[in-house]
């Protein structure tokens, strides 16, 4: 896996935003500093931007039937509930995929 898509994985950021990281040098594979952007991650490397080790968020998919008055975002600026406002807070970061 591209070192900008484990850094997003684990919730830095976009995959844009922590290329910064990566070019800066604050990003270390199994201890050497990295900041080629080109990098991959392979499974058991040990990943650490400063001190702190990172490991990918799961992924998970759901289907929601999403009831009537309720918006296909993430955020509504005229205070409507949101599908967001459907899931379980225990849930790791969610994105939503589309609207029909």
């Amino acid at each position: 896996m591209r070192l900008n898509r484990f850094l997003a994985s684990s919730g830095l950021g976009s995959r844009r935003a922590v290329e910064e990281l990566i070019t800066s040098g604050q990003v270390r594979i199994n201890g050497d500093v990295v900041t080629r952007l080109a990098t991959d991650v392979k499974p058991g490397d040990a990943v650490k931007v400063g001190r702190r080790l990172l490991r990918t968020e799961p992924f998970v998919y759901a289907v929601l039937f999403k009831p009537r008055r309720v918006v296909s975002s993430a955020g509504d600026e005229k205070g409507r509930s949101t599908i967001f406002d459907l899931l379980p807070r225990s849930w790791p970061r969610v994105f939503h995929v589309g609207r029909h």
